[in-house]
Parts: C-alpha cells; structure tokens; sequence
C-alpha cells in the first residue's frame, strides 16, 4: 500500500514579544524576524520601551539589521524623555527629550511597505537602498521654561550621504504645540482667584 512519510523540513517564528513590570520600572519589547521579504530580504527589529521612576524617565529604542540582495543595512534609533518639569533649563527654553540614530544603506519612504518593520521612533519609514551610504539623525523635544503649556515643540534634524560621500539631503522636520488646551483652564481659574 501506499504509505505517506512525513519529514520535519523546519520551523520559523515571525515576532517575539516580552513585557515586565514592578513598581521601580516596567519594560516592554519584543523581536520580529524577515526572511525572503519582498522589501527587506532578510532580517531583524528590535524594539523597547522601558519606563523608571514610575514613568517620570523613558527610554524607546529601536534597531533594524539586515541583508537585501548582496548588501547589509541597519537602522539605530534611541529616545530618552522625562517629564517638563525635570528637563534641563537653558535660558528661556527647557528641553526634556534627546535622541538620535544612524542608519546605514537604508532610505525614507512616505508609506510603510512591510508593515511597522522599518520605522524608526520618530515615524518615519526606512527601507534598504544600497545607493544610500549613511545617515545620522538627531531629535529633541523641548517648552518654554515657564510653562511647557505655552509650547510644546517635537524636532528632528536628518542629514544623509549617498554613496559616493555626497550629501543627498539636510532635512529639519518638527511639530510644535502652542497654547496647549490644559493652558485655558489653568487661566481660567487663576483669573477667577
């Protein structure tokens, strides 16, 4: 008769995701794996979150590694924040955010292809290019001194070489809040005081 054999050829796992927390810190992250993508070929993400002092302090980091046709790329990006009121003072401003990253044969696209694979903390999509030599990105988020409901700013400054060492771009890119909707009841009431 006929007799059918069955023989483990392999197993493949597409994300990992972990999550812990106590009192001190909670952290959160996780993995996700490609292989023979259409966009990223073959690789990794890395992602974490990771809150102290009952949030007052937070770290994000993100990190891509791959290879794409007969080229490697990666994609590095770190965020640290605290709250307004434990940033650091410089004249009228506060600054309570600082990050940046470096990405390596990789390129910015308007749309997500892959999913959140190549997203970096800021938002913005990442997906291999071997004409692109390096890029280094640079971000904060700052207020006024006063008040960080008058101002709320979010901004970011990019520069990127292509591969024969010229500059392919210097982009500055941001989002600021002014007057932020909390500010009016606040006003309010001390009017009334």
């Amino acid at each position: 008769g006929d007799s059918h054999k069955w023989k483990f050829r392999s197993a493949e796992v597409g994300k990992i995701n972990v999550s812990y927390e106590q009192s001190a810190f909670s952290i959160a992250g996780g993995v996700e794996f490609k292989s023979g993508d259409a966009v990223y070929g073959k690789g990794f993400r890395g992602d974490m979150q990771m809150k102290l002092l009952k949030g007052k302090l937070q770290v994000a980091a993100v990190a891509v590694f791959g290879k794409k046709d007969e080229y490697r790329y990666f994609l590095t990006d770190a965020f640290l924040e605290t709250e307004p009121a434990n940033g650091v003072k410089v004249s009228f401003l506060n600054f309570y955010g600082v990050g940046g990253g470096l990405y390596y044969k990789m390129q910015q696209k308007k749309t997500a292809l892959g999913g959140d694979f190549g997203k970096s903390l800021s938002g913005i999509c990442y997906v291999p290019d071997k004409d692109v030599a390096i890029g280094l990105m640079a971000r904060t988020k700052f207020g006024f001194s006063g008040s960080d409901k008058l101002m709320d700013a979010d901004v970011g400054l990019e520069i990127q070489f292509n591969k024969d060492w010229g500059v392919n771009f210097i982009q500055l890119r941001g989002d600021a809040t002014f007057v932020c909707k909390d500010l009016g009841a606040g006003l309010a009431q001390s009017i009334k005081s």
